[in-house]
């Protein structure tokens, strides 16, 4: 009660007391403390219907560095862990442990909380401020169907990419296949996965030669453009892969014969 007033006034303190004062049961208060709790009511109260979801995405302090928590607020029924874990596991996690909690607040439909503890499938050190909204972002695309759900999501958290510019990647994936090259879609995933700088720099070409809201003079695109590309090549060198290599630079030839694009 007292920290539901000190988050929104006295008014409307009480008045979200009146709704959650018995909202949460004993297995969700053995776990988390009254600002906890405020704090997933301020995520979740706002949710209107059964389609809508809300999240949090978090590092607990001294946890190692490449595990996170996810929580996921859903309004009517439980989530199905068969839909969400393959979901979870095509954005790059693993899925160490879940814990399902019905909350029943007075006079509104009941609500859900999902609290997933997550391990990032590659060995990396993750900036959780600078990828938070990218990731929220691409699950709830996910989840509403406006994207695929399939390995090139990894690239929201391993290469920091926004869903947009992955499903930029997927669609010039997609064109290879139009193209005969035989080469699997997940391989394809993959390489781009394992070659994170020389992903993010396509992407950046991409973006250095066709955004329209760039506004240079075109010999400043063409100069950034070029030295992307040499970045780009030098990089390749150092692929070892043959399979990878034709890949990457199938990417860099179609991003460089693109010549206009609905992308923006």
């Amino acid at each position: 009660h007292q920290a539901l007033i000190d988050h929104w006034g006295e008014e409307q303190g009480i008045l979200r007391a009146e709704i959650y004062h018995n909202a949460f049961p004993v297995s969700y208060q053995s776990h988390f403390d009254p600002r906890t709790a405020v704090h997933d009511i301020a995520l979740f109260d706002g949710l209107e219907n059964e389609i809508e979801i809300a999240m949090n995405f978090f590092q607990p302090a001294e946890v190692e560095k490449n595990v996170i928590r996810f929580k996921i607020f859903h309004l009517g029924s439980e989530l199905s862990l068969s839909r969400m874990v393959p979901m979870l596991e095509n954005l790059g996690f693993l899925v160490i442990g879940e814990h399902p909690y019905p909350l029943t607040p007075t006079n509104r439909l009941p609500v859900w909380v999902h609290d997933f503890n997550l391990r990032f499938s590659l060995d990396l050190d993750i900036d959780v401020p600078l990828v938070r909204q990218n990731f929220v972002d691409a699950f709830r695309a996910v989840w509403l169907g406006r994207i695929d759900d399939d390995s090139f999501n990894w690239l929201v958290i391993s290469a920091r990419l926004d869903w947009r510019s992955v499903a930029l990647l997927r669609a010039y994936a997609r064109y290879m296949k139009q193209l005969g090259i035989p080469i699997s879609q997940d391989f394809i995933a993959n390489t781009l996965a394992q070659n994170l700088e020389i992903t993010r720099n396509l992407v950046a070409l991409f973006k250095t030669r066709l955004d329209p809201r760039l506004g240079s003079q075109e010999s400043d695109k063409s100069d950034r453009a070029s030295r992307l590309e040499q970045k780009i090549l030098a990089a390749l060198d150092e692929v070892r892969n043959l399979n990878q290599d034709q890949v990457l630079r199938t990417y860099l030839g179609l991003i460089g014969a693109t010549v206009r694009t609905n992308f923006y």
